[in-house]
């Protein structure tokens, strides 16, 4: 969710400093103020409460949707949106970031300002009322008013397991006293945790090749209903399937009501997720027969056949390698545990990176760099021809056939143009 190149990362750094400067300012301009609610004022029967969702958005961060609980005092007239995804733009984040251990905390925003702020990215704004009885919104509120306090307010946040959408589940969980994850958690879910990435990250091809080539097995377990509501849209999804369904704890009434569209939006989720097969095959192969066909300017055109074995050499070799050698620097020293056991290493990893500048050595007629090019190739195909044959093995879980069907063929189509440079 958050794996970016760089200029995909300068892009990230500045649309999420304007989200975080555009939610400190709406904070601040609520801090001292409490609700009637978190102090005691209001009665179950004035309270209405909402969960508002919000479509993506057009840049990485808001690709995923965003959610909230709106609470509003009808007697008092006083309303807020109570917000998990709140963070602050700083070193320490940065820092968090790359080891993987963010800390988000739950704000509390003025309702009509963040309804405007969306409407304005054009973006699909709905409202789920909650159908609860005074002493459940009563509940809600004590549960919200604790989790505000200064020691509870932040949290680690994580892409799946814990983030703005999955704690609003939970709350609503709470209030059915665990009905909600025994009916979800028994119902099988739409996709596994990747497809649901790869249909979100849809419409961008490079940031979805990105993110699928550093995420590891972890993310492709089936799931159930309950795992998919970590997106807004998916929640909501499940609650508009399910108002027939879910009750209280008496069986007396449906805990939702009817979606509220308030802003229709001219962004929304991608409709299908990127397709690749045979087509990944097909490039695949074309590149091969590429670099296979230019060892046939040897003879007439040794220099340019050189040339561009070298360039074609370390360009796969830098683009793998670096990811590669991001995706092992995840695996050893950070707490990006969906990067864990990565079968991808079989295919991209520091050892490749080693390529480009023995490669590029070798244009020299470097004899000794030569050498240790054809074998660092014949190591890297040693590894590649490991990972598929990993593949037949029961313990391979990780659904990334695209890396092999693609990289494999590549890597050894190298080899064998190197190997007839030798010749």
């Amino acid at each position: 969710m958050r794996f970016v190149p760089f200029i995909h990362r300068f892009v990230f750094i500045v649309a999420i400093s304007c989200v975080a400067a555009f939610s400190c300012f709406l904070t601040i301009a609520h801090a001292g103020i409490q609700p009637p609610w978190e102090a005691g004022l209001s009665k179950g029967e004035d309270l209405d409460v909402e969960i508002y969702t919000f479509g993506p958005g057009p840049s990485l961060e808001e690709w995923w949707g965003h959610i909230g609980l709106k609470f509003r005092d009808n007697r008092l007239k006083y309303e807020i949106m109570y917000n998990w995804g709140m963070f602050s733009f700083d070193e320490q984040l940065i820092r968090n970031f790359i080891t993987g251990r963010l800390r988000f905390w739950i704000g509390a925003e003025p309702v009509l300002p963040t309804v405007s702020f969306y409407r304005r990215q054009g973006r699909v704004i709905h409202a789920i009322p909650l159908q609860l009885t005074p002493e459940q919104k009563i509940k809600l509120a004590g549960i919200v008013a604790t989790n505000m306090r200064p020691e509870n307010r932040e949290y680690d946040y994580e892409y799946i397991r814990d983030n703005c959408s999955t704690r609003i589940r939970d709350l609503v969980n709470i209030l059915q006293d665990g009905t909600l994850a025994k009916t979800a958690k028994g119902q099988k879910g739409k996709d596994t945790f990747r497809g649901h990435i790869n249909k979100v990250t849809a419409n961008s091809l490079g940031m979805n090749l990105l993110i699928n080539f550093l995420l590891g097995p972890s993310v492709d377990a089936h799931n159930s209903r309950w795992d998919d509501m970590f997106l807004p849209g998916e929640l909501e999804e499940y609650f508009v399937e399910q108002q027939t369904k879910l009750f209280d704890k008496k069986g007396s009434a449906s805990i939702t009501g009817p979606v509220r569209v308030i802003n229709q939006g001219k962004l929304d989720y991608p409709k299908f997720p990127i397709r690749y097969f045979p087509w990944d095959i097909g490039a695949s192969l074309l590149i091969s027969l590429a670099i296979i066909l230019n060892t046939s300017l040897r003879t007439k055109l040794p220099r340019t056949a050189k040339a561009l074995l070298v360039l074609e050499t370390s360009i796969v070799a830098f683009v793998l390698g670096s990811v590669g050698t991001f995706l092992l620097f995840f695996n050893l020293f950070t707490w990006h545990t969906y990067t864990f056991w990565n079968e991808n290493l079989f295919f991209g990893n520091p050892l490749t990176l080693a390529l480009v500048p023995l490669a590029i050595v070798s244009l020299s007629k470097n004899l000794w760099a030569q050498k240790w090019t054809y074998r660092t190739l014949t190591l890297l195909c040693g590894l590649a021809l490991v990972g598929v044959l990993f593949k037949t093995l029961p313990i391979s879980t990780q659904d990334n056939w695209i890396f092999v069907r693609t990289i494999f063929p590549i890597l050894f189509a190298t080899l064998w143009s190197w190997r007839k440079q030798k010749e």
